[in-house]
């Protein structure tokens, strides 16, 4: 590992810096979110593809009840014609 500057201690050096921590409890956290799967960011990608499977369901529910309403007025507009 290359060692540090005497400018690069000064930074690290100061009290209420992140770098001021132990490094291991960090470790161990960012090993456990990495092991846990980062559950958050997780849980928003599914939470965010859940919200695209609604929205997908939603604008076919639309499309068909579209398609419905065209059939009948194209279907009663076809009776009114054969009347005539």
């Amino acid at each position: 590992m290359p060692q540090k500057s005497k400018d690069a201690k000064k930074r690290t050096s100061r009290p209420g810096k992140i770098a001021d921590l132990p490094a291991k409890p960090l470790k161990d956290k960012a090993a456990a979110v990495v092991v846990g799967g980062g559950s958050v960011g997780d849980d928003a990608q599914l939470a965010n593809i859940d919200l695209q499977n609604a929205l997908q369901k939603q604008s076919q529910y639309v499309q068909m009840l579209s398609n419905i309403s065209r059939q009948t007025s194209d279907s009663a507009s076809a009776i009114i014609r054969n009347i005539k």
